[in-house]
């Protein structure tokens, strides 16, 4: 059995942290915390440890041993048989079972209506709809936040060198809409060491929801911004974003909706809507250059843009911009002279990947519908066989 002890609270001069004791064997017991700045330290849900069973959650059933907890939520108490059989059929695991010694009813009285900023494709999108007028009033983004829960790799010390990149990124863009910034920094991921959750992708809605019930008391509604569309909807190993919208319908609560945001549109339709946008034009940073070279020793280089143009997500991105005529729009985001040397390439690794991922697919089709094909000097990249 996992055990969590009940949730502490405590405050330096800058930080406020929630932390348990998770004692997953005789002879491992861990410190989990989730801090935050200290302006936000009275949000921090330490009266139940909704937050904490969801980190363990995933370790708990693919190792097959139940969890002990102090407190929990009612609402997340009653979910948690569901919540299981979605990722046990998910991870082909069998379901597991949890032990609460008090389950409370909370009654906090949250204001804010926050979603995640990275700069990216997904997260801009998000911000603009629902900061516009055509979004009703109750539900406008009121504030902005950054989790490290996963998403910056499984070793805590690095994640927060490249997670503190990105909170310096975010706070400049939410001085400029005149949006509070709020941040969780967090040392989850370092539970995740079983080869079955390793990757964040195979967790990260999940991930999301720790960072935001354990801020509960501060959101009424929460916006994860979702990476693909729901026709995509499947119980799947390979990406959590597959049945997101299932998943998310059971971590809220009385006090708190998390939302799938954009679900009906791909990617291409987001970056349509983004290409008119002077805070995209200005702000728009989906380089995950700094990410993949810590974890995956590669040498992606931003020295001439803030965007590198070489890693998978700048390129996907290049693509489709490229296809809409929109490069221009974005020259001060991206170096177009280092993208025109590899767009061949790019074209002919879109063409092989387009079966089996779903960006590459829809910038196919956007790159046929716009009348491309496959030129002579691509068909010769492609039949050299050395790309992914």
């Amino acid at each position: 059995m996992i055990t969590i002890s009940n949730p502490v609270y405590t405050e330096s001069a800058t930080c406020a942290r929630i932390s348990a004791s998770v004692e997953i064997s005789a002879n491992h017991k861990s410190e989990i915390f989730f801090e935050t700045d200290i302006q936000y330290g009275s949000y921090l849900t330490h009266e139940v440890s909704d937050a904490f069973v969801l980190a363990v959650l995933l370790p708990a059933l693919v190792t097959q041993q139940g969890i002990v907890v102090e407190t929990i939520s009612d609402h997340l108490y009653y979910h948690f048989k569901t919540i299981v059989y979605l990722l046990g059929k998910a991870f082909e695991c069998n379901p597991i079972k949890l032990q609460a010694k008090e389950i409370i009813h909370t009654n906090f009285s949250p204001h804010a209506v926050g979603t995640g900023f990275s700069g990216g494709i997904d997260s801009l999108c998000t911000y603009i709809n629902h900061t516009s007028e055509e979004c009703p009033s109750t539900l406008r983004i009121t504030h902005l936040a950054l989790f490290n829960v996963g998403a910056y790799g499984n070793n805590y010390n690095q994640s927060y060198l490249d997670f503190s990149k990105d909170l310096e990124r975010a706070q400049i863009f939410a001085k400029e809409v005149g949006k509070p910034l709020v941040y969780i920094n967090s040392n989850i991921s370092t539970l995740y060491t079983h080869e079955k959750i390793v990757f964040y992708s195979l967790r990260s809605t999940l991930s999301l929801a720790m960072g935001i019930l354990a801020l509960q008391k501060l959101f009424r509604t929460y916006y994860i911004s979702s990476t693909g569309t729901i026709d995509d909807f499947r119980l799947s190993k390979l990406d959590q974003y597959y049945y997101e919208s299932a998943l998310v319908q059971r971590l809220g609560n009385q006090h708190l909706d998390i939302f799938i945001s954009e679900h009906d549109i791909n990617r291409v339709e987001k970056t349509r809507i983004l290409i008119e946008s002077p805070l995209a034009q200005k702000y728009l940073y989906v380089c995950a250059a700094d990410i993949y070279n810590s974890k995956r020793g590669t040498n992606f280089k931003k020295d001439t843009s803030p965007n590198c143009c070489e890693c998978i997500k700048c390129t996907r991105t290049l693509l489709a911009l490229d296809f809409m005529g929109a490069l221009d729009k974005f020259s001060d985001r991206f170096d177009l002279h280092k993208w025109l040397k590899v767009r061949d390439q790019e074209i002919a690794r879109m063409f092989i990947r387009k079966e089996r991922d779903h960006f590459a697919a829809e910038n196919w089709e956007l790159y046929t519908l716009s009348g491309g094909y496959i030129t002579p000097e691509q068909k010769t990249i492609i039949n050299q066989g050395n790309l992914r």
